[in-house]
């Protein structure tokens, strides 16, 4: 969106943060950003950079929305004439007709049935217009996907070990706590990203894993 030089590696989260080659695209994006301290060293481009925060929001806004339109409200932080954020949508959604023909299909079921379901079953019913009957239908079928993911991941852990218990839980991930007796690696692996019955198909989520000691 803000034509800077592509990375020369898959931009993941950890590509970008946690390797050598990462972290020196992160210097060149914070040096031809012109941001330094207080000392004139440049600051690096990093994963609490709030231009990250905002590309997130656009593409999820991507994800979500019916017309690129929606995505103009993030043009003035991102400093670019809101037509070329429109111009910026568009080519996202055009990239991704996959995506469009899903949510359409999503959209006309939610406004037919005044209902979505998660792909597990979960039923919300809705009243209102048709906008926002497929709004929260979509946001339900996703969001509400996720959910029942990490509750029946969660389930599965604490049925698999006696005496596990939850410290807390976010949108979609949690922290448990272990005895220091347990060793729940790979067994835990296997219970987090194993195959899920998605829309016809079976699908892997990879996981994030931390452990901390007492």
């Amino acid at each position: 969106m803000l034509r800077w030089p592509e990375p020369p590696f898959e931009p993941t989260k950890a590509n970008l943060f946690q390797t050598d080659q990462g972290r020196e695209w992160c210097e060149q994006i914070g040096a031809l950003r012109g941001i330094r301290d207080i000392y004139g060293n440049v600051i690096p481009y990093s994963s609490q950079d709030v231009y990250r925060t905002l590309f997130k929001n656009v593409r999820y806004t991507g994800a979500y929305c019916k017309h690129p339109s929606a995505m103009v409200q993030y043009a003035v932080e991102l400093r670019m004439p809101p037509d070329e954020m429109v111009r910026y949508g568009t080519l996202y959604l055009a990239s991704k007709p996959g995506l469009v023909t899903w949510k359409r299909r999503i959209w006309d079921d939610c406004w037919r049935k005044k209902e979505s379901r998660t792909y597990f079953g979960r039923r919300r019913g809705f009243y209102g217009n048709r906008y926002e009957v497929e709004k929260e239908g979509l946001n339900h079928k996703i969001q509400g996907t996720v959910a029942d993911l990490l509750k029946l991941t969660l389930c599965a852990i604490v049925a698999e070990w006696e005496g596990v218990r939850l410290a807390y839980q976010t949108h979609d991930g949690a922290r448990l706590v272990f005895p220091a007796s347990f060793n729940p690696f790979p067994r835990f692996k296997e219970i987090v990203e194993r195959a899920w019955p998605i829309d016809g198909r079976e699908i892997t989520f990879p996981g994030e894993y931390e452990e901390v000691g007492a």
